[in-house]
């Protein structure tokens, strides 16, 4: 059974209408009240986008481009300190929580680092789903490369 791909994206944010064309929604409380996070969240749908095609996430940010809607400005830096964000490509793992970051804000703001996440789902034909979240600058540190982790089918 083929993978299902969902994504985050600059078009859905607020949007839920079964799975047709999202509806375009600029200025939202996201939009003005963070705007880390609702970079972050535009920057899922491509993430998801490159994580489908090659099976692990990007080196770097800049390959994201390539997944760019045609015409579309897509800013690869926090809003807030205007450096890249931190793309690593077999994701960063942590016991007890059930995701990976395959991106994240090189810097954290109030306290939380915003990261694009992806459900761990080891052996799922579920839908391939990345999402912004907002962790704890605490729990962000307890991060570490996966390959520094014992995988166990």
């Amino acid at each position: 059974m083929p993978t299902k791909v969902i994504m985050g994206g600059a078009n859905d944010r607020g949007a839920n209408n079964g799975g047709t064309q999202a509806l375009p929604i600029k200025n939202n409380v996201l939009d003005t009240m963070n705007p880390v996070g609702a970079r972050i969240h535009d920057l899922c749908g491509p993430l998801t986008l490159f994580y489908f095609q090659n099976h692990h996430g990007p080196d770097r940010v800049e390959e994201l481009s390539r997944f760019a809607d045609p015409g579309e400005d897509m800013p690869l830096t926090c809003p807030i300190s205007g450096k890249p964000y931190v793309c690593v490509s077999q994701g960063l793992m942590a016991k007890g929580h059930g995701f990976r970051i395959f991106m994240y804000d090189p810097e954290p703001h109030n306290g939380v680092r915003w990261c694009g996440v992806l459900p761990d789902k080891s052996g799922s034909s579920q839908s391939v789903v990345m999402y912004a979240l907002d962790l704890p600058e605490k729990e962000f540190q307890k991060f570490t490369k996966a390959s520094d982790h014992l995988l166990i089918p």
